[in-house]
């Protein structure tokens, strides 16, 4: 793994129940979003339950009617805009004088502050739809949201998912998630973060403009700016939801595998300790993001596991070597929870793909990737993920030679 910073990083474990370290300034729109999501998920656990079949379906009527809202909304903006413009152009202007824009300035200024306007309010209109849904979810999934401690730290994974906000570039218990991740493609990265939803979708339409400025047919322009605009908004706001969905859903998946290791501290080795801890704090860095609930995961190790005083170890090609040492039961719940862990970010990057194969290989077993996919899934419908379900993640080498041919 090259890029910035792809070096040994070794860090004195702190021991506090939030990583005070993490986003400790919100800036104003974070907190103002987190403190409006609070009172909106009166539960007062941080964790999902396991969902009923009528919860999940609320929830996935959620997802479906914000998403119509949004499309709603470009098709108003669209028609709003397409349409001034058919006016300016024909009724102001007229078709005589369509190449004369220093002559009719005052026309174009003023269409251009109308459309500015709508634009505004429709984006605007976004967030707040945006967020009214995450409350709605949160407390269909009855997850709490006040009251500080791990419950603040998935508020504000909320509110910026909400707001399309970057994850802050900080150390999470002092590994650096951005380590793999050259200077210039991280200050990218944040840049398009924050534009992403208001300058796409400007851009968007100066690009429309130009091109069906271009056809013959100028009456084409509500027609195709409508549907153009609502498509957009519907994609931002659906994908949007899916990263609030793994958010809302991802602490009750991640407190699951901390009770088995819990149960099993008093038997778990030094090792055990060490490459759970390295081997997480490893896909952190592979992830490339200070994803919330990277810092739960850890977290709640750290809770439990009590390394105390310990140097946590993320040189991942030194802690490896330490799963053909485990006993069975103890390689069982580190790969359990490096396969949890590869899932919270959303999209399983090949690097941590590879890492997981790794893990698996010193193992003794072979890592069947088409199985993360259903797992997958099931952490975005909020389903449990039990030790069935990671067990089918993986293979020893006896079974893959039985089933080859003679």
């Amino acid at each position: 793994m090259g890029g910035r910073r792809a070096r040994r990083h070794e860090v004195r474990v702190p021991r506090t129940e939030l990583p005070r370290e993490y986003a400790p300034v919100p800036n104003i729109l974070e907190l103002r979003a987190s403190e409006y999501l609070k009172p909106r998920a009166p539960s007062t656990s941080a964790v999902a339950r396991e969902l009923s079949e009528r919860e999940a379906g609320a929830i996935r009527r959620l997802a479906v009617w914000s998403t119509a809202w949004a499309a709603g909304a470009g098709v108003i903006s669209g028609a709003i805009i397409g349409g001034l413009e058919i006016f300016v152009r024909q009724e102001l202007i007229g078709a005589e004088a369509q190449g004369e824009w220093l002559a009719h300035l005052p026309e174009w200024a003023g269409f251009f502050a109308v459309a500015a306007i709508v634009s505004v309010v429709e984006i605007a209109f976004l967030y707040w739809n945006a967020l009214h849904t995450v409350g709605q979810m949160s407390r269909h999934a009855h997850v709490g949201l006040s009251g500080g401690g791990y419950r603040e730290l998935v508020a504000r994974g909320l509110a910026r998912a909400a707001l399309e906000f970057p994850n802050p570039d900080t150390h999470v218990f002092g590994i650096d998630p951005y380590a793999y991740v050259s200077k210039w493609r991280l200050t990218a990265k944040n840049l398009l973060y924050k534009t992403k939803v208001g300058v796409s979708s400007f851009l968007l339409r100066v690009t429309l403009r130009r091109v069906i400025g271009r056809m013959t047919v100028r009456g084409l322009i509500p027609l195709l700016a409508a549907p153009l605009y609502a498509a957009w908004n519907a994609i931002i706001t659906w994908r949007l939801l899916r990263a609030v969905r793994l958010r809302i859903f991802a602490p009750a998946v991640i407190e699951e595998r901390v009770r088995h290791m819990q149960a099993a501290r008093e038997h778990l080795t030094r090792e055990t300790v060490r490459v759970t801890l390295g081997g997480v704090g490893e896909l952190l860095k592979r992830a490339r993001d200070a994803h919330p609930s990277y810092v739960f995961l850890l977290g709640r190790l750290i809770d439990v596991l009590e390394p105390g005083d310990e140097v946590l170890d993320v040189d991942w090609a030194a802690s490896k070597t330490h799963l053909r040492n485990l006993a069975e039961a103890e390689r069982d719940l580190v790969l359990d929870v490096l396969v949890v862990a590869a899932l919270l970010a959303g999209k399983v990057r090949r690097a941590q793909i590879e890492l997981l194969e790794e893990a698996h290989d010193h193992a003794g077993l072979t890592l069947r990737t088409e199985a993360l996919r259903p797992l997958r899934r099931r952490l975005l419908r909020g389903q449990r993920i039990a030790r069935g379900d990671l067990r089918a993640s993986r293979k020893t080498p006896q079974i893959r030679a039985r089933g080859r041919p003679s």
